[in-house]
């Protein structure tokens, strides 16, 4: 048999395999004593399953098997496992009766048999795999535990190579049932494998093991992610970016892909569990560029991983509030996923409508960029695009939450016009603002804060007299200055300013509670008592009844000197009468 397969190896080598398998079906056709049937048999099953032609490798197994004795039962076996191999792909609950077959035979086959225990193994871990693709993960997980097991008593390298990919084969079975915490314990075991069979082989080693080690590294990265060990999840990440830099280095046409699923994996661990925005844009900027060059030479493959680079690129720049290059990597995302939707429609539609529902916020947010316009309109074409995109999708909580959402942002820009721009803006520098006068206990500090945001509901009141939000804003920033002019021991200033605030009749309760203070503060206790017995009962919009409020603005201004203990009235005094015992 020598000859026969010198012969298969250098018809195969030139890539002759139809001259191949003629050669072996001739050999078939000789009497049974000069040939090994079973060997050519299964060499002609490869070759024509090489070349797709499965139902004829399907029919050569099973003319194999009808022509095999009882008795000849590890070529039974043998068969049995390889035309379960070959029907795996298309039709796993039939590949798993042939590898249930196989088992039976192996089982009392290795009864004092290493090598038949080895196959045993192999033919655990084939059903296990038939399983796991099933998504039957308990009986996945019953497989590759036996087969351990199984590898556990065989000496050699040959066992320890199984034991690792057994290991590593659980570790993804309990990913997917959301048990990363077993999944480690399966990882570590399978990284400490590999790690000893690369030492053992430096040399070979090396193309057999590293991209073993490699991806079981970039799993239990995943693992250690789920499991909210975050240190630990970046260090595998970085052990496996090392394996898979070296293995490119030599072939980058295989190894790349895998580099790049691990420099984006680690980004997204450094903005979402870190906060590290700036490094998670520069692994992820590694993983673009490679996404770049793949998706050119292969965009069927590539251009998806492409476009999330991009959308990922986005997010971390928002987070950066750096809205310019956010809205640019968005841009670069939205076209790559509209291009992929239009060719296969429905496929991709969530990840467009991710990037579309992000571009809209961020539309939100440069609406109040004075320098900036055009954004509304943007925006609103922008929502009926995903409207239409998301349309003929049903789809789970996510897709019923982004419509909910987008239904939000359409209605909130169908709405907005050129004073709500402004006024939107006004509240976010006030927020930044108000932080900033909770940040200082200093009054005169706080002052020049409130200030300030005096000055911007000012402008945007005059620009919109009548716009309530406007008149809200002002009178607000009028009644929180007097209140800070009263604790800083001007009760006649933040009069006046109460004055203009009435005007306005908007807030009444909150201008007539400082108003009390200033009274209070001038001498006039009896008319502070009055104001403060109307509004002692009644509720501020914040949900906090004014008798809380009003005794907490009187310890403030005992502690900061403004009134003595004797000035202090009890809260007898401004009680209402009807209301008491």
């Amino acid at each position: 048999m020598e000859t026969f397969q010198e012969t298969i190896q250098a018809l195969t080598q030139k890539g002759r395999f139809s001259e191949a398998a003629s050669f072996c079906r001739d050999l078939l056709l000789q009497e049974p004593q000069t040939i090994n049937r079973v060997q050519v048999a299964t060499t002609l099953a490869h070759l024509l399953a090489w070349e797709e032609d499965r139902e004829a490798a399907e029919a050569v197994y099973r003319e194999l098997l009808d022509s095999l004795a009882e008795g000849e039962r590890a070529y039974r076996a043998s068969t049995c496992n390889n035309l379960g191999e070959l029907l795996r792909p298309s039709r796993p609950k039939e590949a798993i009766e042939c590898f249930d077959q196989a088992l039976a035979l192996y089982s009392d086959l290795g009864k004092g048999n290493d090598q038949y225990r080895m196959h045993l193994g192999n033919t655990l871990m084939a059903r296990g795999s038939t399983y796991e693709a099933l998504q039957k993960f308990g009986f996945a997980k019953k497989d590759y535990k036996a087969a351990l097991e199984v590898y556990n008593g065989q000496p050699g390298q040959q066992a320890q190579e199984m034991r690792a990919l057994a290991r590593y084969q659980l570790g993804g079975v309990y990913m997917e049932e959301f048990n990363a915490f077993d999944a480690r314990v399966h990882y570590t075991r399978a990284c400490e494998r590999y790690k000893e069979l690369l030492e053992a082989n430096p040399g070979s080693g090396r193309e057999s093991f590293l991209p073993m080690l490699a991806a079981t590294w970039n799993n239990l990265a995943l693992a250690e992610r789920d499991a909210e060990q975050y240190e630990r999840a970046s260090e595998c990440y970085r052990e496996a970016i090392k394996s898979y830099g070296e293995l490119s280095a030599d072939r980058p046409e295989v190894f790349l892909p895998y580099l790049a699923q691990s420099y984006s994996g680690m980004g997204i661990l450094l903005a979402e569990k870190f906060r590290h925005f700036e490094e998670a844009l520069d692994y992820n900027q590694k993983a673009l560029d490679i996404y770049e060059d793949l998706s050119a030479k292969q965009p069927e493959q590539y251009s998806h991983y492409r476009a999330t680079a991009w959308h990922n690129a986005g997010v971390y720049w928002a987070e950066l509030r750096n809205w310019q290059a956010a809205e640019q990597a968005f841009d670069h995302a939205l076209e790559a996923r509209r291009k992929l939707e239009e060719a296969a429609p429905g496929t991709f539609t969530a990840d467009l409508g991710s990037t579309a529902m992000n571009l809209l916020e961020l539309y939100r947010e440069r609406l109040e960029d004075p320098e900036l316009s055009g954004y509304r309109e943007r925006a609103m074409e922008l929502s009926t695009s995903l409207q239409g995109w998301l349309a003929a999708l049903q789809g789970g909580p996510v897709i019923r939450n982004m419509k909910a959402d987008l239904e939000l942002l359409t209605s909130y820009f169908s709405n907005l016009d050129e004073s709500g721009i402004a006024i939107r803006a006004a509240r976010k520098e006030q927020q930044a603002l108000m932080e900033e006068i909770d940040s200082t206990l200093e009054v005169a500090e706080k002052k020049g804060y409130q200030a300030r945001i005096l000055d911007i509901w000012r402008g945007v009141q005059q620009n919109y007299t009548a716009h309530p939000q406007a008149v809200e804003g002002l009178v607000l920033a009028l009644s929180n200055m007097a209140w800070l002019e009263t604790l800083s021991g001007n009760p006649e200033l933040a009069l006046s300013l109460l004055d203009e605030a009435a005007a306005f009749e908007v807030h009444p309760r909150a201008v007539l509670c400082n108003r009390a203070h200033c009274h209070l503060l001038i001498g006039q206790a009896d008319k502070a008592n009055t104001m403060y017995r109307e509004l002692w009962n009644q509720t501020h919009p914040s949900g906090e009844s004014y008798g809380a409020i009003i005794n907490r603005d009187l310890w403030s201004l005992l502690r900061h000197g403004r009134i003595t203990a004797d000035q202090l009235p009890s809260s007898d005094s401004f009680r209402d009468p009807a209301l008491q015992d």
